[in-house]
């Protein structure tokens, strides 16, 4: 027993020994191995001393051109506008006056009577605007009748009034005519009412057209009777 407990006294310090003694290749090995990376690790960190930034924004290639889309308007196919209606309160009206009309103008017209000139008197006329829509006439006329063989002689004054402005249109005569005949051996006249239309053609001529009832005669004898007139004018 007491071998035993040396046996293992001995082995036990063997194996202490063994341990505590240092082998030389491997901690030479390793020292060189740590030596080595130590210096490539000063050598690298003393190479990279600086900082290397790295960007990490891509550059834009701007050799191509930008597209516009601020006139671009982005529409829906689908999109369906929605009218919205706003009414406005009603503005009262005011009386603003009549309304202006252009001014009327002094006319002068010529005029003579075909028929009355066919029977062989010389005739001549004038009609004087005194308003927008009425004149006044005037007339006169001798000769010696080829039909007849009578002298007369006569002279007219009246008044008309038109539907139209400027002398043309629809429009009645009030008028009275006096006569004399052979030479003022008699006497005689008419006093007429009618009514007619007067247009006026390119060029300043015009044409009118009446008839209605007169109350005529000579010599103290005096009736009703139709009468009518046919007018050509000029106006100046």
């Amino acid at each position: 027993m007491k071998n035993v407990i040396v046996a293992l006294i001995l082995g036990l310090s063997l194996s202490v020994n063994a341990q505590n003694t240092p082998q030389g290749n491997l901690e030479t090995k390793s020292v060189k191995t740590t030596d080595n990376q130590t210096t490539k690790a000063s050598n690298k960190v003393s190479n990279n001393s600086t900082p290397v930034v790295v960007n990490s924004t891509r550059s834009v290639n701007n050799d191509q051109p930008r597209r516009d889309t601020s006139t671009e308007n982005d529409y829906d196919d689908n999109f369906t506008p929605t009218v919205q209606y706003r009414t406005e309160p009603r503005q009262r009206k005011t009386y603003q006056g009549p309304a202006r009309v252009a001014p009327c103008y002094t006319l002068y017209e010529i005029n003579t009577r075909p028929m009355t000139d066919l029977q062989g008197y010389f005739n001549l006329g004038l009609e004087l605007s005194t308003g927008c829509k009425s004149s006044l006439l005037f007339d006169v006329s001798s000769g010696t009748n080829t039909f007849l063989d009578l002298q007369v002689s006569s002279a007219m004054i009246g008044f008309r009034s038109y539907t139209r402005r400027n002398m043309t249109g629809g429009y009645v005569t009030a008028r009275a005519r006096g006569r004399s005949y052979d030479n003022r051996s008699a006497y005689g006249g008419n006093i007429s009412l009618m009514y007619g239309w007067k247009t006026l053609i390119e060029g300043g001529i015009s044409f009118a057209m009446e008839g209605g009832l007169g109350y005529q005669g000579a010599d103290g004898i005096y009736g009703p009777l139709p009468t009518w007139a046919v007018t050509v004018g000029y106006r100046l």
